[in-house]
């Protein structure tokens, strides 16, 4: 296959983890930057959307036929390379093992909490501000002092306070208001400075491990001098991890998760531009997990990932022709129309195939057909 890595670099760890299994297992893998291409939206109408790579000085063009699967690993420039990948994938029809709109859920602390939310999923109390004149008001919703303020969008830890005191909580609100900053207000969880990261690929997590704060810090991020050890995650945690991803719309992501100090387990953040620091951790290769997940999914009982979506449609509406064919024969049945329309709301005695006497209220065509299977026999 052909795999295309969209990175600004192909030097960094992750992306040079990918790429060595990748030509591992006889893949040509392709490294270009995102922030180079320009999508084109055509005047026809269908078939002649494009996108360019702006960076030699000869434009080229990306095509399905050139690019059997993408790896996102985009950092940088994320709405604008979002918009890429989306191209990509619905206009092109190339396959992603991530889609445009789980990168930019995933960029959105609140917007993230807000979607697995609505999936069941337990998370801190979280407030989304934008103007307040009772700023006590927030804090008691949070469950008062300590409490988190984050910036609403951020990575590895940054932009993430501890307010312990109402002094330089009060102050810390009025400013960012004030300056129309992007921020949450979040539920203190007490966690000793730990929490979990899950790797999610499909229905799987195939690499967990807990995050340990440095001395003195609340943040237990890698980045920022923590530590981790490897964990085995409980099956509960697991189908966690797993649905949260997929509630956001992403196949592979990076789930953290926090536990207070009775083991409840909260959703904190999804991430879909995950570090490979938990390799060295774990003994697990990331990057061979990935290329294997690209190489074994499966759709609708088809190899992946070369097919274009109208391709996927098309096979749908074939089998559901088929299988509307067959249905159609039981509705239109003539003779089971007429008992429907004569005993229509009446409630039917009957004996079934062992003798024993049944009653049936008929609503539906569907009990019709259940009568005369129950009393149906072959012999």
């Amino acid at each position: 296959m052909n795999i295309l890595v969209l990175n600004s670099s192909d030097k960094c760890y992750a992306t040079q983890s990918i790429l060595t299994a990748g030509e591992k297992h006889g893949h040509k893998m392709i490294v270009l930057d995102p922030a180079y291409f320009t999508p084109l939206v055509s005047n026809v109408e269908k078939g002649y959307d494009r996108v360019y790579d702006l960076l030699p000085k000869a434009a080229t063009r990306i095509t399905m036929s050139e690019v059997d699967a993408i790896i996102p690993r985009i950092g940088n420039n994320l709405i604008y390379n979002s918009y890429i990948l989306e191209h990509l994938t619905l206009n092109l029809g190339i396959y992603s093992i991530q889609s445009a709109a789980g990168l930019r859920a995933a960029s959105n602390k609140f917007h993230t909490l807000q979607m697995v939310s609505r999936h069941g999923i337990k998370t801190p109390i979280t407030l989304y501000v934008k103007a307040a004149n009772n700023i006590d008001f927030l804090i008691e919703k949070v469950g008062g002092l300590p409490f988190i303020l984050k910036y609403n969008y951020g990575s590895q830890g940054a932009g993430v306070m501890l307010m312990e005191t109402k002094k330089s909580a009060v102050s810390t609100i009025e400013g960012l208001l004030k300056n129309k900053a992007d921020f949450i207000l979040q539920q203190y969880i007490e966690s000793k400075g730990q929490d979990i990261r899950a790797i999610v690929m499909g229905d799987l997590v195939v690499a967990a491990y807990r995050r340990t704060a440095p001395k003195g810090d609340f943040r237990s991020n890698l980045s920022l001098g923590g530590t981790g050890e490897l964990v085995n995650l409980s099956m509960d945690d697991q189908i966690i991890c797993v649905k949260a991803s997929k509630a956001i719309d992403m196949e592979v992501s990076g789930v953290d998760l926090i536990k207070d100090t009775k083991g409840t387990t909260y959703l904190n953040e999804i991430n879909s531009n995950f570090g490979f620091k938990g390799q060295k951790i774990t003994g697990i290769n990331i990057g061979e997990h990935l290329i294997r997940y690209i190489e074994n999914r499966k759709i609708i009982g088809n190899d992946a990932p070369t097919k274009a979506p109208d391709q996927y449609y098309e096979q749908l509406r074939t089998e559901n022709k088929s299988l509307f064919q067959q249905v159609q024969f039981f509705k239109e049945n003539k003779r089971i129309n007429e008992l429907f329309e004569a005993t229509k709301g009446k409630e039917i005695d009957y004996r079934d195939l062992t003798g024993r006497p049944a009653k049936r209220s008929i609503k539906s065509k569907f009990d019709i057909y259940k009568i005369m299977i129950d009393t149906f026999l072959i012999k």
